[in-house]
């Protein structure tokens, strides 16, 4: 998965009919070159885990945040949305697994 030259874009008219792209929205966040890897592993026939099931690496070349008095609050106040709203809060917890695609945990 690569992201390259992304950016994040606020505006703190949500309750208006019209709203002019240029005008109205402002950049608080861009990335240069972002590059996220997951790589799985099937695992071995003996029966035990010899490494994790899946590898994460994320690895960025520039992030640049631009934000002033206005932008900074707008932009806590996603965050803190996306938070306290139940977007980021975890399924209800399962038993955990005593095997994973056929390999036995330790």
């Amino acid at each position: 998965f690569i992201l390259d030259d992304s950016a994040v874009y606020l505006c703190n008219r949500c309750n208006t009919e019209t709203v002019d792209l240029k005008k109205d929205y402002v950049c608080v966040l861009d990335v240069d070159l972002l590059e996220l890897v997951i790589t799985t592993w099937k695992g071995d026939s003996g029966g035990k885990l010899a490494q994790p099931l899946f590898e994460l690496r994320c690895s960025n070349n520039v992030v640049h945040v631009h934000t002033c008095a206005d932008s900074c609050a707008t932009l806590v106040n996603l965050v803190q949305y996306v938070v306290n709203s139940g977007d980021l809060h975890p399924p209800p917890k399962q038993d955990s697994p005593t095997e994973i695609a056929g390999q036995k945990l330790q």
